[in-house]
């Protein structure tokens, strides 16, 4: 008589060995995965309290005053600068981007490096700020001897000849020029 093969029978154990491989894996990929950061806070919310990043970077306005030849122009001093913030308290808050004078550099400083844009000072600076605008020139509005403005150039480097830039997107450097020209 034949030998009667016995009949194989699965282990009953397998899928929770797989279960619990799935779980392990995922258990691991969530420990080593770090969490998605929060955005940065708006740069107006913000006080700075240490220093341990700190830049410069020149911004000069100029605009054609359509007598062939042009006025510059550039931020006044204590933009970014809260004296008695809260109200009552006395303190000063400086927000991390900031002017001290009228000579057009701004301090960029913050508790470790972080990027910042030119859109994020004038922010700052609660002025207009658009590629049809800036501050108090339009295009399409009178400037002075009855010319109108037709073109808003935004230009930087660290050294001349200046390259055209996306005002919303280039991050501020240290020792940057940053040139618009409103004609």
């Amino acid at each position: 008589m034949p030998k009667r093969k016995p009949k194989h029978r699965p282990f009953p154990y397998k899928p929770v060995g797989v279960i619990t491989a799935i779980l392990a894996l995922a258990v691991v990929v969530v420990l080593l995965v770090p969490p998605a950061l929060p955005p940065p806070r708006p740069v107006t919310d913000i006080c700075i309290t240490a220093e341990k990043y700190h830049i410069h970077v020149l911004l000069r306005i100029v605009v054609s005053t359509f007598a062939q030849s042009f006025e510059a122009y550039s931020p006044p001093e204590n933009v970014g600068i809260l004296f008695d913030y809260p109200a009552g308290t006395g303190k000063v808050c400086m927000r991390p981007l900031h002017t001290h004078d009228a000579s057009g550099v701004i301090h960029v400083e913050y508790e470790q490096p972080r990027d910042f844009t030119l859109k994020e000072f004038f922010d700052v600076w609660n002025v207009t700020f658009s590629m049809t605008k800036i501050w108090k020139w339009g295009i399409g509005e009178k400037g002075e001897n009855n010319g109108t403005f037709t073109s808003i150039e935004f230009l930087a480097g660290i050294d001349p000849p200046f390259q055209p830039f996306d005002p919303y997107t280039m991050v501020l450097k240290n020792r940057l020029i940053i040139n618009i020209r409103i004609s």
